[in-house]
């Protein structure tokens, strides 16, 4: 979960939030009112409203944005939350089953605590990956230390100092 949240305000141009997307080379932002989520935009959202502008120059399109639509028009508000005891698994279950990438993740009082992207989900998985191939890297080198009265003498990362 990443809980430094990069979010927008409701009342925020949509200009602004395309050149978060663009700036921070992010994909979703929660839109807040207050600290309470109300909202989750994405750069898809937004670039749906300016979609059938025929070769649209950056200028054109920012002043399309700001002066046309507003973040109630392309946030999603059917928000899907978590809470924050939620567990990886439980973020695993509600991306996979959506149509989108992420989930917010609100506290007690429904506050926003933090986001977790399918990005992050990834990433984890990788590293679960990673960490069980290492244990089973571990577990089959000392079997074969073991089975030829090899011992131990250090480890670091996936090295074996080992006497015989």
């Amino acid at each position: 979960m990443t809980t430094e949240v990069i979010t927008v305000d409701r009342s925020q141009a949509l200009s602004e939030v395309y050149d978060l997307f663009e700036s921070r080379s992010i994909h979703h932002l929660p839109v807040l009112d207050g600290q309470r989520p109300v909202g989750m935009v994405s750069a898809t959202d937004v670039l749906r409203l300016v979609y059938d502008i025929e070769d649209p120059s950056d200028r054109m399109m920012r002043s399309m944005l700001d002066h046309q639509f507003n973040i109630d028009d392309a946030m999603t508000v059917e928000l899907d939350t978590l809470g924050v005891h939620a567990t990886v698994h439980d973020a695993a279950d509600r991306l996979s089953g959506g149509d989108y990438h992420s989930v917010v993740v609100v506290d007690a009082v429904g506050h926003l605590a933090g986001i977790v992207t399918s990005t992050d989900l990834i990433g984890l998985i990788g590293d679960d990956a990673w960490a069980e191939l290492l244990r089973w890297h571990d577990r089959e080198l000392r079997s074969a230390f073991a089975q030829h009265r090899g011992e131990e003498v250090n480890q670091t990362g996936d090295g074996f100092f080992v006497a015989f």
